[in-house]
C-alpha cells in the first residue's frame, strides 16, 4: 500500500469522496505527496477518476469507458433534443490525441466514440472535452 496505515488510508478515501471541486483534488494530491512522497500511478489514476466523475456529474454523459485507444461516452437517447448544435459541436472537436469521432446508436443510448492515439493522456483529454457534453 502507498499509505500503510489503514486509518490514514480511509481518511484519504473520505477526502477524495467528499471533494466538491477540482482544487480539492489538487490539495489532496499535494497533501499525499508532502506526507508520503511521490504518488504512485495507480493512486493518481484513482484520484483523477474521482475528479472526472465529479466534473461530469451534471453533464449529458451517463458513463465513460476509457480504453487504450478510445474514449466512449454513453449518452441517453434523448441527448439529441439538447439542441444548441450538440452533434456538430462534438464532431468539430479537435485534439492531437483524437483521430476520429463516431456515433453509435443502441436501444436506449447513443455512444460517442473518440478513437485516439494509443497511450493518450485520458485524464487531459476528458478535461479538455468536458464542455462538449453540457447543454448550452
Amino acid at each position: 500500500y502507498y499509505i500503510s496505515n489503514s486509518e490514514d488510508r480511509f481518511s484519504f478515501y473520505t477526502k477524495i469522496h467528499s471533494a466538491e471541486k477540482s482544487a480539492d483534488f489538487k490539495d489532496i494530491k499535494n497533501e499525499l505527496k508532502d506526507r508520503y512522497g511521490q504518488i504512485p500511478k495507480e493512486t493518481k489514476s484513482f484520484i483523477n477518476l474521482a475528479e472526472i466523475s465529479l466534473l461530469y456529474r451534471d453533464s449529458l454523459v451517463n458513463n465513460i469507458n476509457i480504453n487504450e485507444d478510445s474514449l466512449v461516452f454513453k449518452l441517453p437517447d434523448e441527448f439529441q433534443s439538447a439542441g444548441d448544435g450538440l452533434i456538430s459541436r462534438i464532431l468539430s472537436y479537435e485534439s492531437t490525441s483524437v483521430i476520429k469521432i463516431r456515433f453509435k446508436k443502441d436501444i436506449d443510448s447513443v455512444f460517442v466514440v473518440f478513437l485516439t492515439k494509443k497511450g493518450f493522456d485520458w485524464y487531459g483529454e476528458l478535461i479538455n472535452c468536458i464542455s462538449l457534453f453540457y447543454k448550452g
